[in-house]
């Protein structure tokens, strides 16, 4: 025997007097809360099948993943907006550096500056580990030519010819 519980909509299988999903009382199941004379709740549901309080994509069925808050308002940045935090996270040197990890750290953020900081940052901070390997790599490889240069004996480069 399969029912609808009226509270949450969940299908409900087999001869429980109970739902397992919400706990209510089912209907044709003894109402231990209500005297024998009250007649039941007889709103219509619709029924869900077993998801309870999900969220949905606006065609009916559940979104799944992270959990949307829809007593805060959604937070979008505007065409101008995008392109003032492009230049300044990248065209003023250590000031843009500071202001990306401000931007990415900061709860007062909105949400799409402080996702786009963040990668930003992580960007960066790749950037710099390559820069310094490769700075420590030309240090390498001039070093070794001065060494080179300068060990045999000629200073100038320019062979003297003996008479």
């Amino acid at each position: 025997m399969e029912r609808f519980c009226d509270k949450c909509g969940s299908l409900v299988s087999g001869d429980v007097k109970f739902c397992p999903t919400c706990g209510a009382a089912l209907s044709g199941a003894v109402d231990l809360d209500k005297p024998a004379g009250q007649p039941q709740n007889t709103q219509t549901v619709t029924p869900n099948y077993g998801y309870t309080n999900q969220p949905t994509n606006g065609y009916g069925s559940p979104q799944y993943g992270q959990p949307i808050n829809y007593n805060q308002p959604q937070q979008t940045m505007t065409v101008g907006q995008w392109v003032g935090t492009i230049l300044l996270c990248s065209c003023l040197g250590m000031v843009s550096f500071v202001l990306t990890i401000v931007w990415a750290f900061s709860s007062t953020t909105p949400e799409p500056k402080k996702s786009f900081c963040k990668g930003y940052f992580y960007v960066q901070l790749i950037m710099l580990g390559l820069s310094i390997l490769a700075l420590i790599f030309l240090f390498v490889v001039v070093g070794a030519s001065f060494d080179t240069l300068f060990s045999s004996g000629n200073y100038y480069g320019a062979h003297t010819a003996h008479f």
